[in-house]
């Protein structure tokens, strides 16, 4: 009896422990993963190929990344308080599958409506934009394309993840944190690619509005030309004031001229005779080192100088620079702490499983 209290409080000493590193290490994933996910975003919908990640300290990151889990978190009550309505008609013995089968459908329909619609708006936080969704209607075959590649990427990577963490198959968890990552950042590249085909249709839009045209039935102003060097015309009224005394010629007496003075001798003057070379030759110099030529800095001196854009936009927004952006140089980084963070994740959460007293 001893030993099955000793073992008891054991158990539940582990599982708090694994309770604790799990919710240290799901914020700091989700903070993560969302900050990684707004920075494609936003970089991708500015017309850049290769995102630059800044280097901002964490706490500024981490407030920043949980933004898209907050679009999230308002969807899932949406879909909660549906639920609840929806209760007495719909499967009304069974909670948790109605809520599911409203909540994935919603956040897949309206998550990218609300993260654009928060971007493009002013206050920066907006779920939903009459104005964008006619915009993406006009984007034709891309948004459709958009959902049919993410149904087929998000529920794949939500079973390796179901695999790896409710299953014995543990080994799985590796693999599906790290198909999870890349599925989370093609998500927000194709994401930002729909954003940066949407500021494209307003420019295009914007170009060709034609100029408003002036009245013709609106007869021109005559124009008052004010010339500020003209002279003020004469006031009959006032009397002539008399003329200013004028300048007289005086006499002056002739100047007497000064005496000549010796001039002094000036001990810095030079010597009519030219100067004579020296026999010797004067040492030679040695040539000044020449710094060594950086080619970055030669190849954007020339991009300046002949306007060309560092990073062009892609000429097949859904084809050039998409699929392969996880294996960027510049993203490999995030991606390996995406998985890494993902696995530490699943592994609390397989302990805490592990350790389930009740």
């Amino acid at each position: 009896m001893l030993f099955a209290i000793v073992g008891a409080a054991g158990n539940a000493i582990l599982f708090i422990f694994s309770l604790i590193g799990l919710v240290i290490m799901t914020v700091y994933a989700l903070a993560w993963a969302g900050h990684c996910y707004l920075v494609v975003v936003q970089g991708t919908a500015a017309g850049s190929d290769r995102v630059g990640w800044p280097d901002e300290p964490i706490f500024d990151w981490i407030v920043r990344g949980l933004f898209p889990t907050s679009l999230v978190v308002v969807l899932l009550g949406g879909a909660a308080i549906l639920a609840r309505a929806l209760g007495p008609s719909f499967l009304p013995n069974q909670p948790e599958l109605r809520f599911l089968l409203l909540a994935v459908p919603m956040v897949w329909l309206l998550f990218p409506v609300a993260m654009l619609s928060s971007l493009a708006s002013n206050a920066g936080f907006s779920i939903f934009s009459f104005r964008l969704l006619w915009r993406l209607v006009q984007l034709g075959p891309a948004l459709p394309l958009f959902y049919l590649v993410t149904a087929v990427l998000v529920p794949a990577a939500a079973a390796l993840l179901s695999v790896g963490l409710l299953t014995r198959a543990w080994y799985v968890l590796p693999i599906a944190v790290v198909f999870a990552g890349a599925v989370l950042l093609l998500h927000a590249r194709f994401l930002g690619r729909i954003g940066w085909m949407l500021s494209q249709l307003d420019f295009r839009s914007r170009k060709k509005a034609p100029r408003q045209k002036d009245q013709e039935d609106e007869s021109p102003r005559p124009l008052h030309v004010n010339d500020p060097w003209a002279e003020p015309e004469p006031n009959p009224l006032l009397a002539p004031e008399p003329a200013p005394g004028g300048y007289r010629v005086v006499e002056i007496e002739e100047e007497t001229p000064l005496p000549k003075t010796a001039k002094p001798a000036d001990p810095y003057e030079r010597d009519d005779q030219p100067y004579a070379l020296a026999d010797e030759p004067l040492p030679e110099k040695p040539a000044p080192e020449m710094p060594p030529v950086d080619e970055e800095s030669v190849k954007r001196e020339l991009r300046l100088r002949e306007r060309i854009p560092e990073d062009p936009p892609p000429a097949r927004p859904l084809l050039d620079g998409l699929w392969t952006f996880p294996f960027y140089e510049s993203t490999l980084k995030a991606w390996f702490w995406l998985g890494l963070s993902g696995l530490a994740m699943g592994v609390f959460a397989r302990a805490a499983l592990a350790f389930w007293p009740w």
